[in-house]
């Protein structure tokens, strides 16, 4: 068995006054998907730090077939947390914000950031959906239980995290890394077990959406505001992936700063 790289985390901008803001990426993505909302959130004066979760960065990457799921990944996020010192935000994207779900029983949290995070059980009305627009791909992935039949397919990663956007050279260049990037199946299954029902304790939380994004309804936003009592705000006109591109990353950065100061 390959050794993968290990989680990591590396600092955009530090040494600054107040919290730390950390951000966790989804799956098929690293900490590379953040470069633009970091920048549109330089000006604000944050510290902030970005984790890459294990086999996400360098040569030896995940394998679909590779014993890591759920549990390891969160596994990570402790780690990287405590070689952070101080007070944490945390700023999670889509799996990335269920890892933050998780990770809110630690003291040096202070508050949640959720981007595009669906709970597990709105994954079944996402494989319906994947299931009735691409049958074929969603029977091979089913035989081989292999997501990067889904994910690394061009279409399929256009729909999933772009729909309803103008492509921009940014989504090219996110289509390659993502294509560069696997998934394990067991995350998926831990996914599908694993209990949101409650959180380890309520924290102050902003969710943000693209209006566009096929992963969310408004199922799926009422049941993780019920869970979090979130405050909830819509990109219109982006998918799954709003903050990746300069104009979205803008827009996500304002509603994140004016949250945290009103």
């Amino acid at each position: 068995m390959i050794k993968l790289t290990p989680a990591r985390s590396h600092w955009f901008q530090k040494g600054l006054s107040g919290p730390t803001l950390v951000f966790i990426h989804g799956v098929y993505h690293g900490s590379w998907a953040f470069e633009a909302l970091c920048s549109a959130l330089e000006p604000y004066g944050y510290n902030m730090a970005c984790l890459d979760l294990r086999g996400h960065w360098g040569e030896k990457r995940l394998h679909f077939s590779d014993n890591v799921g759920y549990r390891e990944f969160l596994s990570d996020v402790h780690n990287q947390l405590n070689a952070i010192e101080g007070q944490k935000i945390i700023v999670g994207h889509s799996l990335g914000g269920l890892l933050a779900l998780s990770s809110s029983v630690r003291d040096d949290i202070d508050r949640l950031i959720l981007l595009a995070t669906p709970l597990p059980s709105a994954l079944s009305t996402i494989r319906r959906k994947v299931l009735m627009r691409f049958p074929l791909k969603s029977l091979i992935m089913a035989i081989t239980k292999n997501p990067s039949v889904l994910y690394h397919d061009e279409k399929i990663a256009k729909y999933f995290f772009f729909t309803g956007t103008a492509l921009h050279k940014h989504h090219t260049v996110a289509l390659a890394k993502i294509r560069q990037q696997h998934a394990s199946y067991k995350l998926f299954q831990d996914l599908a077990l694993e209990n949101f029902s409650s959180t380890p304790k309520t924290l102050p939380s902003l969710a943000i959406f693209g209006a566009n994004d096929p992963s969310i309804d408004f199922g799926a936003i009422s049941e993780l505001v019920k869970l979090t009592r979130a405050e909830t705000h819509t990109i219109q006109h982006q998918g799954h992936d709003f903050f990746l591109e300069p104009s979205g990353a803008l827009n996500t950065a304002k509603l994140i700063n004016d949250w945290i100061n009103a």
